[in-house]
């Protein structure tokens, strides 16, 4: 039987644990969930046949708590190499480069910032190939419309190595 949730857990912090992210992370590509509160916490379910990861990120937007698969980018990713070869960027030119690469952040620009580069969600194959549909999954407790969560994709920049 479905149960709503409760959504005065909008208003509520986390319970689970989201370390920051290490300080020497190698650059990486994100597919997963902004978990904001705890109501987040309890609708957005990833598949167990997915290696998860909790973890945060600091943002010139805030810390940015993600839940989702988190895997280490090639070096000689268009994407990743030409984020590699400038320390700063601003929007217009990251929409440049992502067009070069086929790629948009059209519906997820908001997220830009230093070493947190957004992609649309509609290019969830091109860095994550593995995943179907049953990587969101559903509790069937829950009812259906509490379920919808937003998948996310941010390539991860570490530019305070080297």
């Amino acid at each position: 039987m479905e149960s709503m949730l409760d959504v005065g857990l909008a208003d509520k912090e986390t319970l689970l644990e989201y370390p920051l992210l290490e300080l020497d992370f190698p650059d990486s590509f994100f597919a997963g969930y902004l978990i904001k509160n705890r109501y987040d916490e309890e609708r957005l379910k990833i598949s167990d046949k997915h290696e998860t990861k909790r973890f945060s990120f600091a943002t010139n937007n805030g810390t940015y708590k993600l839940y989702g698969l988190l895997k280490q980018a090639s070096p000689n990713h268009k994407l990743v190499s030409s984020l590699n070869s400038r320390k700063t960027i601003t929007i217009g030119e990251y929409s440049g480069l992502l067009n070069a690469c086929g790629l948009s952040c059209l519906s997820c620009f908001l997220h830009f910032s230093p070493g947190l580069y957004p992609v649309d969600n509609n290019f969830l194959s091109h860095f994550f190939p593995e995943i179907d549909e049953s990587f969101q999954e559903t509790k069937s407790n829950i009812p259906s419309f509490q379920r919808v969560g937003n998948i996310y994709i941010f390539a991860l920049i570490n530019h305070h190595k080297n």
